[in-house]
């Protein structure tokens, strides 16, 4: 397999292999991204219980973060700016980072993302969920994978 991009998805499962089976399940369902090849590298991959679980997941979330920052700086040097500035974006490699931005702001899986929480369906980890994981860390899995080319997305599905 080429290696082409990684992901770090947020899991709840009792274990490594369960997890596994909820990622594949996962990235056989979605129609956002299809890849050619996905391997699982369980030497980067941590139970909740593990000392290093949050900076791990931390650094994910940092990652998607610095994605983003990116993608905003794109704009501006392209002359967004403001809101009202994207009325005038014609269709083309601007717009295409904007739909990617877009992507990672609200939650949806792309070849972009570096962590994807599979509990919420979004790049970040509320409040909420990161106390849940803290009484319940027998429960939580981070899952690092290495996947290869897109071979489909929404808009073209793989044959």
């Amino acid at each position: 397999m080429q290696h082409i991009t990684s992901h770090m998805f947020l899991v709840r499962a009792s274990d490594l292999e369960k997890a596994k089976q909820r990622v594949n399940r996962f990235l056989d369902r979605t129609m956002l991204i299809k890849y050619s090849a996905v391997k699982f590298n369980d030497s980067l991959s941590f139970s909740a219980e593990e000392d290093s679980f949050w900076k791990h997941l931390d650094r994910g979330i940092a990652e998607n973060k610095e994605t983003a920052a990116g993608f905003c700086q794109e704009l501006v040097a392209h002359g967004y700016e403001k809101v009202e500035d994207l009325q005038s974006m014609p269709q083309g490699f601007e717009s295409k980072v904007l739909h990617t931005l877009v992507h990672l702001l609200d939650g949806f899986i792309g070849v972009d993302s570096s962590f994807y929480n599979l509990v919420e369906d979004s790049h970040s980890v509320s409040q909420a969920l990161r106390e849940e994981i803290k009484e319940n860390r027998d429960t939580y899995q981070l899952i690092y994978l290495d996947v290869g080319e897109v071979r489909g997305n929404i808009l073209h599905p793989s044959p």
